[in-house]
């Protein structure tokens, strides 16, 4: 299968907007390179198969849910989006099957281990982040977040839910008058324990 797509230097240009042609180099952890991983939430990949393929090991491969490495330790997967209207929801999780049946599933995706590259993705139209992040417990660094603009986004439920991190200081400059959904935003986040400078009054934790 061949793609193309127009070669930029965007995912180093916070100014340029729209998610046309952009390149996010996204991190995982092999431990077994005779299993599956997990790589975006299953939903996620049905709904967008169309309009964004990665790259892998110098190969273009199609949007998928699991991929199996040849070998074990640290691997770069890149997400390349081929146009600007994209609905973020479920990204790297299913978290409508495990939250609305009830589950507790804490440890959905621990194989992403670092998505700083998302900090050029443009989020500014879409209404629906629920559980974007849902259950990626080894990634340790969110701050990319500050520089999303969220002011259009209706459903943020389940978003960070079972992340790891003790504060919410990343979300501090978020605005989230269009919100009408924020509950179990944060649910599981265990070593959540200082919300200090975030205006969180509507969150229903």
């Amino acid at each position: 299968m061949e793609f193309f797509v127009l070669e930029t230097n965007i995912i180093d240009n916070e100014e340029i907007k729209g998610n046309k042609n952009k390149k996010f180099n996204l991190k995982y952890k092999v431990e077994n390179e005779k299993k599956k991983i997990i790589l975006f939430g299953e939903n996620f990949v049905k709904k967008i198969k169309n309009k964004c393929y990665l790259i892998i090991n110098n190969n273009d491969c199609e949007l998928m849910h699991e991929y199996k490495f040849p070998q074990k330790g640290e691997q770069t997967v890149t997400l390349v989006i081929t146009v600007d209207d994209i609905n973020f929801s479920q990204m790297f999780s299913n978290f409508y099957l495990m939250h609305r049946m009830g589950f507790t599933f804490m440890d959905y995706n621990p194989y992403l281990i670092d998505i700083s590259s998302l900090k050029n993705l443009d989020v500014s139209e879409c209404k629906d982040l629920s559980g974007m992040f849902n259950g990626c417990t080894s990634i340790q660094n969110f701050e990319f977040l500050k520089n999303w603009d969220v002011s259009k986004c209706e459903n943020f439920e389940g978003m960070l839910a079972y992340c790891n991190f003790s504060n919410l200081s990343f979300l501090s400059s978020w605005n989230f008058n269009s919100a009408n959904n924020l509950s179990a935003m944060f649910k599981g986040c265990k070593k959540l324990n200082n919300v200090e400078g975030v205006k969180i009054g509507m969150l229903k934790m």
